[in-house]
């Protein structure tokens, strides 16, 4: 009785695993290709992928994966490409880790009205890892397609690249700078194609309290206002025209504002003064001018 239940149980164990191995997709590292050439094959082509022509309806869509580029480690970029067809061929794509070298994607239209994608060899020496896989369906359990790169002859089919614009999904340099929706880092840490919505931003930059401090050269008013008739715009603080071409650093920015808040303050302190010692000479010579008042009334 208990070999039975051993061997039911084995049996059970068995079936579950052959019903995962089913529907568990694992890692299938023949689907992965490397292609190396030498020195004299500029402006071969390989076929890497296909989606259909665009009939309102279709589902498919193609993940392409490219690491690599060089023959030496200068380039250890893994680059993404999304593709799908439905409402027209559209392309998001993603690179971690620098930039591409040794190859260029590009779009072909084929004679069936579909979509060749394919990579072009543009230096001498590359070593490219490519895999390819397209899923072309709603259908609850169903094989991926993987494509074998190929030699590609365009003959018959229509070079759309100029037309197709990747929709920069995230960027990465090898020295970890972040780009969003935007290639252009520029050698920040953070460059971002579009608004930035956050709770909180904290920066960390010199503040302007040396104003407040004994000896600081407060220019006088008259002399804020030629500057401002001069050049359109207050001492200091960068024009219209220099923000828009070059932007202005967030910490910066801030530091340049507080030190006209604090020089608007003394400003305000000084008139101030002003009022106040005004005020009270004022009020001085209403006294005279009673204490005259009085006298007259008193001589008539």
């Amino acid at each position: 009785m208990r070999l039975f239940k051993q061997t039911n149980k084995f049996i059970s164990a068995c079936i579950v695993l052959l019903f995962a191995s089913f529907i568990i997709p694992g890692e299938s590292f023949s689907q992965e290709y490397q292609i190396v050439l030498g020195n004299s094959d500029i402006g071969t082509e390989f076929f890497v992928g296909y989606v259909p022509k665009n009939d309102g309806n279709n589902f498919h869509k193609l993940r392409l994966e490219i690491f690599g580029g060089n023959w030496h480690a200068s380039n250890l970029g893994l680059s993404t490409y999304y593709i799908s067809s439905r409402d027209g061929l559209k392309v998001n794509f993603e690179r971690r880790g620098g930039s591409n070298s040794k190859y260029q994607i590009k779009y072909y239209q084929s004679s069936d009205g579909g979509y060749d994608i394919v990579l072009r060899i543009t230096d001498i020496y590359p070593s490219i890892s490519i895999k390819s896989s397209l899923i072309n369906s709603k259908t609850l359990f169903q094989e991926i397609k993987y494509f074998k790169p190929e030699y590609y002859n365009s003959n018959g089919a229509i070079d759309i690249t100029s037309s197709i614009t990747p929709r920069i999904i995230s960027y990465t340099s090898t020295n970890g700078e972040i780009g969003l929706n935007t290639s252009n880092i520029s050698g920040y840490q953070l460059s971002v194609g579009g608004k930035i919505r956050a709770e909180e931003v904290k920066v960390y930059t010199g503040w302007a309290d040396y104003v407040f401090e004994e000896g600081y050269d407060l220019k006088p008013l008259s002399e804020v206002e030629k500057y401002i008739q001069d050049y359109g715009h207050l001492p200091d603080i960068p024009s219209a025209k220099v923000v828009k071409d070059e932007g202005v650093n967030l910490g910066e920015s801030d530091a340049m504002l507080l030190r006209k808040i604090e020089e608007l303050t003394l400003y305000i302190i000084e008139l101030n003064k002003m009022v106040k010692q005004t005020g009270e000479e004022n009020s001085a010579l209403k006294e005279k001018l009673l204490e005259i008042e009085n006298k007259l009334n008193d001589v008539k």
